[in-house]
């Protein structure tokens, strides 16, 4: 029996499957009303998942920290996304897995008596940058708006408080960027809107550990960097070290690794994406299409 495909999208809400144009959650979950929500994104290459188990490990440890009631166990996880992925019928895809807080009496303001809540979606593969972006280099700003302090919010939770963000990247779109960098309160380079970034200044490369979620892609880099010898170190950069870096690129699982040419209006080396930011995206997708740290959907 032949099954209708979605490849707009499918999304997984209140125990069913259904057209992403159609996915809705109450008006009344936490998770719309106080951003009280968290979720993990994971994108198929070629047909599989790329290191699913690390973003399950990730999204797991997220709601733990929230202390989310888990609905569905980890293998049940698996199963929504694997058929999310199949009902698009698509190769190439990003999946997202969600826990809100749910819905809670009226009234109350007591986040133990809400029943946490999970869904998930699949839509055509999501990109940080455009091909013509990414061909020439992305422009940034670093914001003066300080990225929410992990005393606050752990930085280790994925979770949707973006309004520094947003803020940050309508400042970047005023002064002529296409988006933004922000700041820790000690004042170094923290993280941008979904993705972290790397400076390479000399011979070594380098990448902020303090104030930024422990990117998935990010830690490709840094594996790569370890197989074909090249310096990595995690320490806190400045803006002046950014500025006056010779490469500077981002990471994302939505688009790998992106090369950024220019910060705050100035060029970054010579305002063209740079040669290890070049060999590293090409090493990256080379090893992804190989196989490399690979789950095919259709083996789960």
């Amino acid at each position: 029996m032949n099954r209708t495909l979605h490849p707009e999208g499918i999304a997984f809400v209140d125990s069913s499957y259904v057209p992403i144009a159609q996915a809705s959650i109450p008006l009344m979950d936490w998770g719309f009303t106080r951003g009280d929500a968290c979720q993990d994104t994971v994108s198929v290459r070629n047909g599989a998942f790329f290191r699913l188990q690390d973003h399950l490990d990730r999204f797991e440890q997220s709601c733990a920290r929230l202390r989310y009631a888990m609905p569905v166990g980890r293998k049940g996880i698996e199963t929504v996304l694997k058929s999310c992925v199949e009902m698009t019928g698509l190769a190439n895809a990003t999946v997202q897995m969600i826990m809100t807080r749910g819905l809670g009496p009226s009234g109350s303001r007591d986040p133990r008596l809400c029943k946490n809540r999970f869904m998930a979606f699949c839509v055509p593969f999501v990109v940080v940058a455009n091909e013509e972006q990414r061909m020439r280099g992305l422009s940034v700003r670093i914001s003066s708006r300080w990225r929410l302090p992990p005393d606050s919010v752990p930085s280790q939770i994925k979770n949707y408080n973006w309004i520094d963000f947003v803020l940050s990247l309508f400042d970047a779109y005023d002064a002529g960027c296409e988006t933004s960098l922000m700041k820790n309160h000690l004042g170094t380079i923290s993280e941008g809107p979904g993705f972290n970034v790397f400076a390479l200044t000399g011979s070594v490369l380098s990448t902020p550990g303090y104030n930024v979620l422990d990117g998935i892609t990010r830690r490709c880099v840094i594996e790569i960097c370890r197989e074909i010898g090249q310096a990595v170190e995690v320490k806190s950069i400045s803006e002046s070290d950014l500025a006056g870096a010779d490469e500077v690129f981002a990471c994302s699982t939505a688009g790998g690794i992106m090369s950024i040419t220019s910060v705050n209006g100035k060029p970054i080396g010579d305002g063209k994406p740079g040669s290890l930011t070049t060999r590293l995206a090409e090493i990256y997708w080379t090893k992804r299409d190989q196989g490399w740290h690979a789950t095919p959907v259709d083996e789960l």
